[in-house]
């Protein structure tokens, strides 16, 4: 983390904590976990499901949502391999079961960093859900 970023996270500790969360959620042997659970009818070959999110990840907070920067740099680098065309086609064929597979493994995994201390708490009256609660133990594959 370098200069702008760097300065922000000193000055606003909830970003940088934002920030972190992302980077546990966006590790490779997470997203390749997975990918292997719910890729579906999809698969891997130069363009890995873990570089495909690391670049939506740095479109969109690297670069102003431009897909396109992302990818020029992610090949500059030498972390794509793939024609720069690669990504778009990739992403536009991402099944759904993948899709809502991540969000439900993320959602998951980010649990995992919730203090238990907190979560004993009741929550005030106003806060609390009519319905049952639901945990992750379904989705969860670790």
């Amino acid at each position: 983390m370098e200069g702008f970023d760097k300065e922000v996270c000193r000055r606003l500790p909830l970003a940088e904590a934002a920030l972190r969360m992302l980077d546990y959620v966006c590790q490779d042997e997470f997203l390749q976990a997975v990918f292997a659970k719910h890729h579906g009818r999809s698969y891997e070959d130069l363009l890995t499901f873990s570089m495909l999110v690391r670049l939506v990840s740095d479109a969109l907070l690297e670069y102003e949502g431009s897909g396109r920067q992302a990818i020029k740099r992610a090949r500059e680098a030498g972390e794509l391999e793939s024609c720069t065309r690669a990504p778009y086609g990739k992403l536009a064929r991402v099944p759904l079961c993948l899709s809502l597979g991540l969000l439900a493994e993320a959602v998951c995994r980010l649990n995992e960093l919730y203090p238990q201390a907190v979560a004993d708490k009741a929550a005030p009256k106003s806060l609390r859900s009519p319905g049952p609660s639901r945990t992750c133990a379904a989705t969860s594959s670790s």
